[in-house]
């Protein structure tokens, strides 16, 4: 058996033997145990994040706002696994795969709540004043020392992740979105110095922002986060809207494919459900990171005065993420692009999202605008990536390994630039499955704390909403 093989073997074993099925059962068992709260409380949730994203006065010392920690959260998460990952999940998983990624994402909007709520109940005071937290810290302080060797390996993995899907496969999409938006507008091949040139200018960029600490991590992805995922949406939008004649047979297909049994046509000899399934909720975890724990890391640093509050953030970035950027590329692709060409295309680039934009704005237009997309989001991605990969470093080998893993990181940035990228996003896979393990492990075990901590938060809210009533009773009086 070859190399190539056998990484195959381990990634579907890890996959579809324990990632896969911990996400549905976990999804549905916190779903219960919420009574639904993704559903129920989805209002309170928009209004507790877009509602109180631009409040001042929510900051505070060896923190940042909830607000730049979302967006620091969410720089680890929007970004090519949104558009890149997605459209690979469609050209190997087939139409169906969409519906699964849908489905995956309403699970992990209640996943990613309980991420987040346990990383910030469980976190703790680093040296230098900043907080730390995530799976690492709610394994050890939550169930308890003798779990060390778990947590110890949540950290590994995330570490080694954070090299590769947080550093290589981004930096790698960077290269490619450039070669590809220098080829198209001056008709040319790129030259070789270009690839220097850009690996040059990602090290001076990530020096300049690595080393600023969480707060300078925080005023960046703030601003950079919301205006990319804003354009590309109104602008995807905008192509659904020119092609809204051919959404409802998009719809259809969508539908047909994810529970047909039937293999459709292309992908050399069709796409069943179980293709469909597996894609969908593997680009969905790659995307939102749902399950992974990684982004209750950033989540963690935030100035919150309750663990569910910032809890919502979370359930907010999987909704924004996959329900939103995911699957409006998706739509964009289908109702644009031609169902073979999908299926003829496999690599994990930007090639069909740019296609299905070319035939509405035009083939210069596109390129530009998707490369500098996909730029900002991969960019983006690096420095969310880079601080869980040096929150991890700290928990394995102490304070003095930040420094180091951040040098190394912008090492491994720059090498990610002329690698290929599909050992990159095999490698990932298999890195994203195995960090989620000792995470779900915990999220079991301490489901029961969450329960306790989301009642605790809504007694306290009715008690201020109580107080604010009794005080505008008394001023009328």
């Amino acid at each position: 058996m070859s190399l190539g093989s056998l990484w195959e073997k381990i990634s579907e074993l890890v996959w579809q033997g324990a990632l896969l099925p911990c996400v549905v059962l976990g999804g549905i068992y916190f779903t219960v145990q919420t009574r639904g709260l993704q559903i129920t409380h989805f209002f309170h949730a928009i209004g507790q994040t877009l509602g109180r994203a631009f409040q001042k006065g929510e900051k505070g010392e060896g923190g940042v706002t909830p607000f730049q920690a979302l967006c620091t959260a969410l720089a680890g998460t929007v970004g090519t696994g949104s558009i890149v990952g997605t459209c690979q999940a469609l050209s190997l998983g087939g139409p169906g795969a969409v519906f699964w990624l849908w489905i995956a994402s309403f699970f992990g909007m209640i996943i990613k709540f309980f991420e987040v709520t346990l990383a910030v109940h469980y976190r703790r005071k680093g040296q230098n004043g900043e907080w730390l937290g995530g799976p690492m810290y709610y394994i050890l302080d939550g169930m308890g020392k003798r779990f060390k060797p778990l947590a110890a390996l949540f950290a590994l993995f995330a570490l080694a992740a954070s090299v590769g899907m947080g550093n290589m496969a981004q930096s790698n999409s960077i290269a490619f979105s450039v070669r590809s938006t220098v080829s198209a507008l001056f008709n040319a091949e790129p030259r070789s110095w270009l690839e220097i040139a850009v690996a040059a200018v990602l090290v001076l960029l990530l020096c300049l922002f690595l080393f600023g600490g969480i707060r300078r991590l925080g005023q960046v992805t703030e601003l950079l986060i919301p205006f990319a995922s804003l354009f590309f949406v109104i602008l995807s939008l905008y192509v659904l809207w020119s092609r809204r004649s051919a959404l409802p047979s998009v719809l259809h297909l969508i539908l047909s494919s994810a529970f047909s049994s039937r293999a459709l046509l292309g992908a050399s000899g069709g796409i069943a459900v179980r293709s469909a399934v597996v894609w969908g909720l593997k680009r969905s975890a790659f995307s939102n990171e749902a399950g992974l724990g990684s982004a209750a890391i950033a989540h963690a640093t935030a100035i919150t005065d309750h663990p569910v509050r910032q809890g919502f953030f979370g359930v907010f970035e999987v909704f924004a993420d996959t329900q939103v950027v995911c699957l409006v590329t998706a739509l964009s692709v289908l109702a644009a692009v031609p169902t073979e060409r999908i299926f003829s295309h496999s690599s994990p680039d930007s090639t069909l999202i740019t296609e299905a934009f070319s035939r509405v704005f035009g083939e210069k237009f596109a390129v530009l605008f998707i490369g500098i997309s996909l730029t900002l989001f991969a960019f983006s991605t690096l420095l969310g990536w880079s601080l869980y990969g040096s929150r991890c470093a700290r928990f394995l080998f102490g304070a003095a390994a930040d420094g180091i893993y951040r040098f190394l990181f912008v090492c491994f940035a720059a090498l990610g630039t002329c690698l290929s990228v599909k050992p990159i996003w095999e490698l990932s896979d298999v890195l994203n499955a195995l960090m989620a393990i000792p995470n779900f492990i915990a999220l079991f075990c301490l489901s029961k704390q969450v329960v306790f901590l989301v009642r605790d938060y809504f007694l306290k809210e009715k008690s201020k909403k109580r107080e604010g009533f009794q005080k505008k009773n008394r001023k009328k009086v």
